[in-house]
């Protein structure tokens, strides 16, 4: 099973007055383990360690961790030893394999104070903003106000873990996708909750999401990383707030902006689409924000290139949902084409009271890899000759039924094979076989080099093309 290093400090451990309660660590801990367990049909191994009993006392012995998961607190940021311990469990998991690390943050902590020697993979905010008081408030697991994101949260990163198994494992379970991806912005935090609810809707879906971790916090790196994954999107999704955004180093500018604008560019010369939604309520806490949203919903009077829904989010995620559904319809057809001219095609060469028969079965017999072509009976002669032509040179094999028709109808088809290669076709040399209806009459051998087979024998012969 998948082993789990959770990193915390003590202080976070804390039980609140009431001790009937447990701390916000332990419920962390513990609904992580259960909905790991009901992911993965196994109790995953979780140590929790806190850096505090470790430094100057007992050593802990060293293992290789898959996952770690630092929470950051404000009492984890400001301590030496929870940085170091945490480095270390990663180094010395770094030894047999490349673990992740996945930062659980359950405060307001400024991201330049984030400590620079933990590289993180992706990173899960437990707390929200109040967009009128400013107020931070964390996601407790008992709260009524809060405790359903706080179970959000768990399921996020409990799926994320679970990837990583079914990844390592080759598991074929892993959820198959459908061949759209989305590029769903990072955003400011106070839309945070909103973004994950969408993301979580999306992989349902069967939608590759990206970014697939958090974006560097260097405007280079990050530069490149956005446009990395937008180049390979259907489709750009983004969040304007009341917040401007974290501003990555080197940059004056926020993140969210600046995923837009990349978005806006890397569209201009491919295929794909941009979403913006501002919510009804949004009020911009500073005049950049301000500009920013006066730009979205310019783009709703046609003068920008993006589509800008602005109301609540049930009604932004009907318009992704809506659009993503008409690209996968698209692509499916487009999948159903390719397969068609890449499948084995069989000819089935029939008589007119045949056809309607032979369809209805042949139809039936599930098979995904072959398409079937059937005579053509109408709507004139020209038309029917120039459909068998165009069926004997792109068929890799053929069926002749025997049922209604004569002995001389079936001479006269098995004879027009030979003449295929006037019609163009450079191989005469194909698989061929004639099925032995229940009206068929006359001779018991019909053909000296075609075998012959009943019609419930059929589908093995096809198995073997």
């Amino acid at each position: 099973m998948i082993k789990i290093a959770i990193v915390a400090h003590q202080i976070d451990n804390q039980k609140s007055i009431d001790e009937n309660t447990v701390s916000w660590i332990e419920a962390f801990y513990k609904g992580l383990s259960v909905k790991i367990g009901q992911i993965l049909k196994g109790t995953p191994e979780i140590d929790v360690l806190f850096p505090q009993d470790l430094v100057g006392g007992s050593q802990r012995e060293p293992k290789a961790y898959q996952v770690i998961i630092p929470v950051y607190s404000q009492w984890f940021i400001r301590s030496q030893d929870c940085v170091e311990v945490c480095c270390d469990v990663i180094q010395s998991s770094a030894i047999s394999s490349e673990p992740k690390v996945f930062v659980v943050c359950n405060a307001s902590i400024n991201p330049a104070l984030y400590p620079l020697a933990i590289q993180t993979d992706q990173m899960y905010h437990f707390w929200s903003q109040d967009n009128v008081t400013f107020k931070a408030t964390r996601f407790e697991p008992k709260s009524p106000e809060t405790e359903k994101f706080f179970w959000s949260k768990i399921d996020d990163i409990a799926n994320d873990i679970a990837q990583i198994k079914i990844a390592q494992e080759e598991i074929l379970v892993q959820q198959e996708t459908n061949g759209i991806s989305v590029y769903l912005s990072e955003c400011s935090q106070d839309l945070v909750v909103y973004r994950d609810q969408l993301k979580r809707e999306l992989v349902s879906m069967g939608v590759t999401v990206y970014p697939e971790k958090e974006l560097p916090h260097h405007v280079t790196s990050a530069t490149a990383e956005i446009r990395k994954y937008l180049v390979k999107s259907n489709i750009s999704i983004h969040m304007l707030g009341s917040e401007y955004g974290t501003i990555p180093q080197g940059s004056n500018r926020s993140i969210v902006e600046i995923q837009n604008d990349i978005a806006e560019e890397v569209f201009s010369t491919q295929p794909g689409k941009r979403f913006l939604w501002v919510p009804d309520n949004a009020l911009a806490t500073s005049d950049r924000q301000a500009e920013l949203l006066a730009d979205a919903k310019t783009s709703m009077k046609n003068i920008g290139s993006a589509e800008v829904v602005v109301g609540f989010i049930e009604l932004f995620k009907n318009v992704i949902k809506e659009n993503l559904q008409k690209e996968i319809n698209i692509l499916k057809k487009e999948k159903e084409e390719v397969k068609r001219l890449n499948g084995k095609k069989v000819y089935v060469i029939c008589d007119f009271n045949d056809k309607p028969d032979i369809e209805i079965w042949m139809n039936n017999q599930q098979n995904e890899e072959i398409t079937f072509l059937f005579s053509a009976f109408e709507p004139d002669e020209k038309s029917i000759r120039t459909n068998h032509m165009n069926h004997l040179i792109a068929a890799d094999a053929l069926i002749f039924l025997k049922n209604s028709g004569s002995d001389k109808w079936l001479k006269m088809r098995t004879n027009e094979v030979m003449r295929a290669r006037a019609y163009g076709r450079e191989n005469i040399d194909f698989p061929a076989v004639i099925i032995r209806g229940n009206r068929h009459k006359g001779s018991e051998i019909l053909h000296q080099d075609i075998d012959t087979i009943e019609i419930n024998q059929v589908k093995a012969w096809l198995s073997q093309l």
